[in-house]
């Protein structure tokens, strides 16, 4: 919710990629079936802990499973075409929670960082100390 508030706010529907930790592509919205890759109705929530911190809303607002593989600890789950938008409407830092790095999927499936994670240094760092 605090990156993508598009769900919540009107319904935006992204596609959902799951990454193993070692880079491999485990299943997209576009190819959910591959050999030796368990699936799941699974439901992708976020971690503010409020009603609406959950990606896989349907149109009407309606929490909604999507099939996808079930991902492992420290796998990436990459919620797709989220463009300039998510960013720029995110309520930054939101729980005093860090922003999170963003990544590219190129054409080849190539995984490309394109924005660092935020650390707490960043965060803090335009605050004033009030003594």
């Amino acid at each position: 919710m605090e990156s993508n508030i598009r769900p919540l706010m009107y319904g935006a529907l992204h596609p959902i990629y799951v990454i193993s930790k070692k880079g491999k592509l485990l299943s997209s919205e576009f190819e959910t079936v591959k050999k030796g890759i368990t699936t799941a109705p699974c439901v992708v929530v976020g971690r503010c802990c409020e009603t609406g911190d959950c990606q896989t809303l349907n149109s009407r607002g309606e929490v909604e499973a999507r099939l996808m593989a079930e991902p492992d600890l420290g796998d990436w789950i990459v919620i797709g075409g989220t463009g300039a938008y998510c960013s720029s409407m995110a309520p930054v830092n939101y729980n005093s929670y860090l922003q999170p790095g963003e990544v590219l999927i190129t054409k080849d499936n190539k995984i490309k960082l394109i924005r660092r994670p935020q650390n707490i240094e960043q965060m803090v760092y335009n605050e004033y100390n009030l003594e």
